[in-house]
């Protein structure tokens, strides 16, 4: 199964490859380089080391961001699942936050803490805290009414319902909602460094641009999707390993 997976796996990225290859011959250079020449340009990056300072930078700021994102946005999911009036006063709040993207919110964020660092953990915060706060909430409103029934006709308190039932029951929507939020913290912080920023990804793609150097933007897109690929397989194995018991079946 797990040969035949990884059989598709390379089959796939050849194949578009192949399609790329055969769409460079159709467009100009300008346009959609071939892959051989941004490979060429990544490699010359990889060896010069530049793009490990981009990587790193964004990391920093992804990791930050969401980490604060989790933190932040649990325990208001929690609590929205379980205290209806918290819940009645919070609801409007986040629906209108989650219709309001981040990069609308980047110029406020600009005002609230400068062009550092700062500002860009906060747009990565924003990014992925509306997303876990809503599956988090929805994990507590599901569980079911008879677990909670039972737990109580064995005598135990809220506070043990809350641990033994609620959380454990609440788990595999946390977990989809933090693992939807990872990729949202990708798209934060490739918005917030396109805006302002002297390193990073979104710099490396937004200085391509400027430069009119179209190897570098393709460079920095691809780096973006490996990095992606990466931390998505990475938080699959940690939950697989950590918390299997509170897991649902994830995409395979």
């Amino acid at each position: 199964m797990l040969k035949s997976k990884k059989f598709h796996v390379i089959l796939s990225i050849l194949f578009f490859i192949i399609l790329w290859k055969m769409f460079s011959y159709i467009l100009t250079p300008s346009i959609l380089p071939p892959p051989l020449e941004i490979g060429a340009t990544f490699w010359e990056m990889v060896k010069s080391g530049a793009i490990w300072v981009h990587i790193w930078v964004s990391l920093q700021r992804i990791l930050i961001g969401y980490i604060w994102g989790i933190l932040v946005g649990v325990p208001v999911g929690l609590f929205m699942g379980r205290i209806l009036p918290f819940r009645y006063a919070m609801d409007p709040l986040i629906n209108f936050l989650r219709s309001i993207p981040p990069v609308a919110i980047i110029p406020l964020a600009i005002v609230w803490f400068g062009i550092g660092n700062t500002a860009k953990y906060f747009i990565v915060f924003y990014a992925s805290v509306v997303v876990i706060i809503l599956n988090t909430m929805s994990g507590t409103l599901s569980t079911s009414l008879i677990r909670i029934r039972a737990a109580q006709c064995l005598g135990a308190n809220n506070l043990k319902i809350f641990t033994t039932v609620i959380f454990p029951s609440a788990w595999p929507y946390i977990l989809t909602g933090m693992r939807s939020a990872l990729g949202l913290s990708f798209m934060g912080v490739v918005v917030a460094e396109m805006i302002s920023a002297d390193a990073g990804i979104g710099f490396l793609i937004m200085q391509g641009r400027m430069s009119i150097m179209v190897n570098i933007m393709y460079v920095g897109m691809i780096t973006l999707g490996i990095m992606g690929s990466l931390s998505d397989q990475f938080f699959k194995y940690l939950t697989h390993k950590m918390m299997r018991r509170y897991m649902i079946e994830m995409e395979k």
